[in-house]
């Protein structure tokens, strides 16, 4: 479905896994090679730079998604926090009425 395209090298050519022998190392180009572009861009670059909109859009979006995904963390901390306190509070009244209990046997 998705097959990426990888451009053609500019200056290394892939030889024989043989070693190539310096005096027979390849000519200098006679012209210069000429780049090809491709006539239509697709993907995200092209969405951002016809419609900038789009681009601080979803922008946004992720910083919201980020700002969210932070804010349930630091929920899920505090939460878990306040479970522990009230435990330790709920504990140690158990271990002094334990204690005022042994003491008046």
């Amino acid at each position: 479905m998705f097959k990426p395209t990888y451009p053609t090298p500019d200056t290394y050519t892939p030889t024989a896994s043989a070693p190539v022998p310096v005096a027979a190392a390849a000519p200098a180009p006679s012209a210069v090679q000429q780049r090809t572009v491709p006539a239509a861009r697709s993907g995200i670059a092209s969405v951002v730079r016809s419609r900038p909109a789009a681009g601080l859009v979803g922008g946004t979006a992720i910083a919201l998604v980020v700002g969210a995904v932070a804010v349930s963390m630091l929920l899920a901390v505090a939460l878990t926090a306040l479970a522990l306190t009230v435990s330790a509070v709920v504990l140690l009244l158990l271990v002094r009425m334990a204690r005022q209990e042994f003491q008046q046997r």
